[in-house]
């Protein structure tokens, strides 16, 4: 089994996990705590580790790209 914690210091982080809470499943999620968003995957294949870290990094960006256009 694979495991991968990806963590974020971000000011946005409560709404980049409420953004992004659908995309949770039993075998990965993310949450906020601390200030901090964290990302955890557990899978048994690398390619589905790589390919959900991958969907989630686009996801972030267009939040944060989002939330950029807004504030201005």
């Amino acid at each position: 089994m694979l495991h991968a914690k990806l963590e974020f210091n971000t000011k946005h982080a409560e709404i980049l996990a409420k953004s992004l809470m659908p995309d949770s499943l039993d075998w990965c999620k993310c949450f906020a705590k601390d200030g901090k968003f964290f990302i955890e995957i557990e899978a048994k294949k690398i390619g589905t580790v790589l390919y959900t870290i991958d969907d989630y990094l686009l996801n972030i960006k267009v939040v944060l790209e989002t939330l950029n256009a807004i504030e201005k």
